[in-house]
């Protein structure tokens, strides 16, 4: 397998999605996309997404192998997983932390809107498995979050800092507890704002579009997840899509993390 990789090659110019906050200044930009010149085989991401749609009876089924997923159980989706470890992962010193696919659905599904306290990671070049929590206060969780798909991915960003929230006396526990179905349209962005918060108001949020993989550019949305509150929504044409983590100074976002040396 390793003689197919392909070297990572230069990006795209980051776009900013969510830029600095006053409250927040040294988180610096808060979300960012984009774009890897990276050339998967189709079949490979087809195979994967295949594997996991058939292996597992509920709806978005997942590959953790830092958890519960053993890598023999999954072989095709492995080797994925092996794919991005050597053109996107392990180049921005970050552990697997999932592949996730969906199939075709019959209506939208907004995941419970969250911030990350911990994150399950992967990497088999640096012997890193399992759950891991914040080790200093100095740290923070940089998420990627990768579209391996032939659709658009969505997600939904709280565009104001938990901290200012709480201060507004708004539980961010009880804006949306729990994944749903969005009932009556056929596109995210169509989907009202006012119907994807409680008591966060529809200026402070936003949905963001992650483009279609075309088999050449990869697209990736960074952020920094354990600061921001965000949700995947996932269309009816369902997904293919991969996450990866590290805890890491703010300052030094692009150098290795604290598990990924």
């Amino acid at each position: 397998m390793k003689e197919h990789y392909m070297p990572p090659l230069p990006n795209i110019a980051d776009i900013e999605v969510l830029n600095t906050s006053a409250t927040e200044p040294e988180l610096g930009v808060r979300a960012v996309y984009k774009t890897c010149k990276v050339s998967i085989p189709e079949a490979v991401i087809q195979d994967a997404k295949a594997e996991l749609v058939t292996r597992q009876s509920f709806p978005g089924a997942k590959y953790t192998p830092g958890r519960e997923s053993l890598r023999e159980d999954y072989p095709k989706t492995s080797r994925l997983a092996e794919w991005l470890a050597a053109t996107v992962l392990e180049p921005s010193h970050t552990d697997l932390s999932f592949i996730r696919a969906t199939d075709k659905r019959s209506r939208i599904f907004a995941d419970n809107l969250h911030f990350d306290s911990r994150y399950v990671g992967y990497s088999e070049c640096r012997n890193v498995r399992g759950s891991f929590w914040r080790p200093s206060n100095s740290v923070e969780i940089w998420r990627q979050i990768i579209n391996l798909n032939d659709q658009p991915r969505h997600l939904q960003i709280v565009n104001t800092p938990i901290k200012e929230l709480e201060s507004r006396g708004i539980d961010i526990y009880q804006e949306r507890p729990v994944g749903r179905e969005i009932i009556g349209y056929e596109d995210p962005r169509d989907i009202p704002i006012s119907m994807l918060t409680r008591a966060i108001p529809e200026s402070e949020t936003q949905v963001c579009t992650i483009p279609a993989y075309d088999g050449d550019n990869l697209p990736i949305l960074g952020l920094w997840s354990s600061r921001v509150l965000h949700a995947g929504i996932t269309a009816k044409d369902g997904q293919l899509m991969a996450a990866s983590a590290k805890w890491v100074e703010p300052d030094k976002r692009d150098e290795g993390g604290y598990y990924a040396k």
